[in-house]
């Protein structure tokens, strides 16, 4: 954030603070300081200091340099998991409100004696979908700074999200007619958001994957 130009003094170590605006944290867990620290120390290896506790001509261009490009992709895996949560909970929405579209699809094509024994169930499975698929998408956005700073067991949380997002679009078109899910459009569209976003989960996982350095 911008302030007053502090006073350099060659030969002298510097005291650096990392905060936010009003003091605001901006390290919440270990991961938080392994990357800053990461970021920091392999540039400045590179270079030997001309004075303890002050960093060379070279190294500091060097992180500068780098800098940007490491803050990046955190930013936009985070940024990216954000989008994609929004778009899970938009689809467990939609799959809550088109309950009574499908209902009205198994009404039209069964007898009703058979719709009354067959939508109980039927209507609390589409129900329980929606509301985990809204669960997945604000546990992706919840997700998304821990996988930007490639915590492991978050990482391994987001896997697991993103391969239960690609196999429902799988077990939709494996088990249901094709007429069922293209009768309805809300219905279609919102399996194909699961398709496109679930093959999506994997990009910011893949280039943040722990124990993989820079870009």
């Amino acid at each position: 954030m911008a302030r007053l130009a502090r006073v350099t003094v060659q030969g002298l170590p510097h005291h650096v603070t990392s905060r936010g605006n009003g003091r605001a944290r901006t390290f919440f867990r270990d991961a938080d300081h392994a990357l800053n620290r990461d970021l920091l120390v392999e540039p400045c290896s590179v270079t030997a200091d001309p004075a303890p506790g002050v960093l060379g001509t070279s190294a500091s261009a060097t992180i500068l340099d780098q800098l940007p490009s490491s803050l990046g992709i955190v930013m936009n895996a985070t940024r990216t998991m954000t989008i994609q949560g929004a778009l899970l909970v938009m689809v467990g929405v939609i799959h809550l409100a088109m309950t009574g579209e499908i209902g009205r699809i198994v009404a039209h094509n069964t007898t009703p004696a058979a719709f009354a024994f067959l939508w109980p169930p039927y209507a609390l499975d589409h129900i329980v979908v929606g509301l985990l698929l809204a669960a997945i998408g604000a546990g992706t956005i919840l997700c998304g700074p821990g996988v930007a700073a490639r915590d492991a067991r978050i990482w391994r949380i987001a896997l697991t999200n993103a391969i239960a997002v690609c196999a429902l679009p799988v077990a939709v078109v494996a088990v249901a007619p094709l007429t069922t899910v293209t009768a309805a459009a809300a219905f279609l569209a919102a399996t194909l958001i699961l398709i496109g976003v679930g093959l999506w989960m994997l990009w910011p996982l893949w280039r943040c994957r722990p124990g993989r350095r820079g870009g």
